[in-house]
């Protein structure tokens, strides 16, 4: 495991689009991403767009969401928000058929970087059991770049959805636990809805098998509210209490912080 601690959110911002184009650089004939749509990533995704717009070499590069919600009902525009403490603004619905969480990266990144559709693959309630073997397929994933929960999920894996390690790509039930619920009902708030009747009964994700067989992952967290669970997913015992905690079984594992998230390990870090 390697953890790097960066200054600030920009520097937090620079080091993780350096980081994913890395990766973009390396010469493969393909290259193979997950990334992840959270608060987290959006200054960095508007640098990586700066340096992935209008430049073809980076047409081998395909992209792999990780896991999305499929909110029912017709769906114009959603809330999106730039950054914390922001004001979110709307975003016109691109594809009335595609999940919340390829909305959001459409928004936060694929359109500003003008990522080409053929490039990009969805996980569906349609195909989910089929992308662990496409993503084989292809050659595997290179680098799945993903945020830390405060609950210590990991992509859909939260706490009490996760009976055992080796499990891929999967379908969730949105009722099975208080925090899956209040998950899926926070898609209603991004698409300014309130029809509870529009929530879907079962979410798709990634599972901590296809996790831990991309070749590289990489956890990114700031702000101090998540100083307590980067400390307990990186260096306590590995637990499904916390599904993140299985990264500490990763081949290639990279942990990015500011330094308010890495408040708490400090101490770790200097017996490193």
């Amino acid at each position: 495991m390697k953890v790097y601690i960066t200054r600030d959110k920009e520097d937090f911002s620079q080091v993780m689009a350096q980081m994913i184009l890395k990766h973009m650089y390396s010469g493969k004939a393909r290259v193979n991403l997950s990334i992840t749509a959270g608060i987290t990533p959006i200054r960095g995704y508007e640098i990586l767009a700066e340096s992935v717009r209008g430049r073809n070499y980076f047409d081998n590069v395909h992209y792999y969401v990780f896991d999305d919600i499929f909110i029912r009902g017709d769906k114009k525009e959603i809330y999106r928000t730039t950054a914390r403490g922001e004001e979110p603004k709307l975003w016109p619905v691109k594809n009335p058929n595609a999940g919340i969480v390829r909305e959001n990266l459409d928004w936060k990144y694929f359109v500003p970087a003008g990522v080409k559709d053929d490039r990009i693959h969805d996980i569906t309630e349609e195909n989910y059991g089929d992308i662990d073997r496409m993503i084989a397929q292809a050659g595997g994933l290179d680098m799945i770049i993903m945020g830390l929960g405060p609950d210590g999920h990991i992509c859909g894996n939260l706490p009490g959805t996760v009976p055992y390690w080796n499990q891929g790509a999967r379908k969730v039930r949105a009722d099975t636990t208080p925090g899956t619920m209040k998950m899926v009902r926070s898609c209603l708030d991004e698409y300014h809805l309130t029809d509870e009747s529009l929530l879907p009964e079962y979410y798709v994700s990634f599972g901590p098998k296809t996790v831990l067989d991309a070749r590289h992952a990489i956890l990114i967290a700031t702000g101090s509210e998540k100083a307590d669970i980067v400390r307990r997913v990186l260096y306590d015992p590995v637990s499904l209490e916390f599904p993140a905690s299985v990264l500490q079984l990763h081949r290639d594992l990279t942990v990015l912080l500011d330094q308010e998230a890495a408040a708490d390990i400090m101490d770790k870090i200097g017996n490193q």
